[in-house]
């Protein structure tokens, strides 16, 4: 693996990390501390349409996705990752459960010793502590809402 592609796998491991280790009652609640932990946060009030095809700020090859937290309420939330083709999201593992929906594009989504293709309009349950990694095939869109 090149230097530039473990720099963002740790980068990603390590957001991940510090938003996984938070206890229930210490999680980051707010914009500013959920900007500190790497997550971008969008003011999404309820009612409000929001259009999921459209792709993010143009990113460079290496990097990895930045997710964005559309909204988070007291029992889940909801996060929107764009994906460049050929990026790839190393292996984690949630402490809730998560649903990952395919809004566009396609990807190689690899669980329980499977690799599932998601594509367009593609829905999976994960239950906790199940290890997932996944690479974009071509430019795509995903959201993962995970229980609180």
């Amino acid at each position: 693996m090149d230097v530039g592609r473990r720099h963002d796998r740790d980068r990603w491991m390590d957001v991940r990390d510090r938003l996984n280790s938070c206890e229930t009652q210490y999680r980051p609640r707010t914009r500013t501390q959920l900007f500190f932990l790497g997550v971008e946060t969008m003011d999404i009030p309820a009612g409000r349409v929001v259009d999921n095809h459209i792709m993010g700020t143009e990113r460079g090859p290496s990097e990895l996705p930045q997710p964005e937290l559309l909204f988070q309420t007291e029992f889940y939330s909801v996060m929107r990752v764009h994906l460049r083709a050929g990026m790839t999201i190393p292996e984690q593992a949630a402490t809730k459960e998560i649903t990952v929906q395919c809004v566009s594009g396609r990807l190689d989504f690899v669980t329980m010793g499977r690799t599932r293709t998601m594509t367009t309009g593609s829905l999976l349950y994960l239950q906790p502590r199940e290890v997932d990694a996944l690479t974009a095939i071509e430019d795509s869109v995903v959201l993962v809402t995970k229980a609180s």
